[in-house]
């Protein structure tokens, strides 16, 4: 870790684990029979792409998913679209906080919309006792951004609003697509796999690979 001064996280795959099929089904439940083009591991189309980029609001998504069910409700879409979600593990957020604690600055950049992220913050993050901003110094969210990783657009967003230099940032994602993006900006990357503890990579000597 000699060098980094910021550590960034992507949410979903790598501090929160995903059940992409338990989502899909229960879209199917509700009538949406070809949901499956729509949701991807690493991306989404139609309007849980335009959700997520911010150029659709919440009732405008609601809107548009209604013509794709049996007519389902607001909560049935939301609750299907939160079938996503299956746990954030407490020793994640203890790893979050003692690399708060040991000075780096914590940022977090997802790909995420307005139903699936304040549902994780006043559930998934209140765990301990705490809110998202005892764990990060930082947040940075793709409909706020107006633009979703791999866009460079979004790591060239986080270089100038963070005010950090990208060389001394390690940045961890589940998709090597978006890891790409960021080295070509300078960003430091690590691959972390789906459900697994990756907190060992902050304790690794200097001399050994961290990154």
């Amino acid at each position: 870790m000699e060098g980094i001064k910021n550590i960034m996280f992507d949410l979903g795959g790598v501090l929160v684990n995903l059940n992409r099929e338990a989502c899909l089904e229960a879209y199917e439940k509700i009538g949406f029979t070809d949901i499956r083009s729509y949701l991807g591991d690493y991306g989404q189309k139609g309007p849980f792409k335009e959700l997520e980029e911010g150029n659709i609001s919440v009732a405008e998504f609601y809107d548009q998913l209604r013509k794709l069910t049996n007519q389902a409700s607001d909560e049935e879409i939301a609750n299907a679209f939160k079938a996503f979600l299956v746990d954030f593990p407490i020793s994640k957020l203890k790893m979050l906080r003692d690399l708060k604690q040991r000075g780096y600055k914590m940022l977090l950049l997802s790909n995420t919309n307005e139903i699936l992220f304040p549902f994780i913050c006043e559930t998934f993050f209140r765990q301990e006792g705490y809110s998202i901003d005892s764990y990060f110094d930082q947040l940075f969210l793709s409909y706020e951004i107006g633009a979703i990783k791999p866009d460079p657009r979004v790591f060239q967003h986080v270089i100038e609003q963070g005010g950090i230099n990208p060389e001394e940032t390690l940045f961890i994602d589940d998709s090597e697509e978006n890891l790409n993006s960021a080295a070509q900006v300078g960003f430091e990357t690590y691959l972390a796999l789906p459900y697994t503890e990756f907190s060992g990579i902050f304790k690794l000597e200097k001399e050994e690979a961290v990154y």
